[in-house]
């Protein structure tokens, strides 16, 4: 897990939240959950690149586009790619 925070600290991605989880019937081994920012496109998918290679089972849950104004707009979450208005 150090390593792939070093990772993501060298590639400037913004860690938000993490949550571990036990996996079933494997002693001491555990699932981690992770919610992250980033500016640069490029450097998270140069971040994720490098952290492949140290996780046994690596998946992307989701993407997606968070805008401050008036719309968010949903990039990459699945096969839910759509428009959204933001009331708020």
């Amino acid at each position: 897990m150090s390593k792939v925070l070093l990772i993501l600290s060298f590639y400037h991605i913004n860690l938000t939240k993490i949550q571990s989880l036990p996996i079933i019937g494997r002693e001491w081994e555990y699932q981690f959950y992770i919610n992250l920012t980033f500016d640069d496109i490029y450097r998270y998918r140069q971040a994720l690149d490098a952290i492949r290679p140290l996780i046994k089972d690596f998946k992307n849950l989701g993407e997606f586009k968070i805008c401050i104004g008036m719309f968010a707009y949903s990039i990459n979450a699945g096969a839910n790619n759509q428009v959204r208005r933001n009331n708020g």
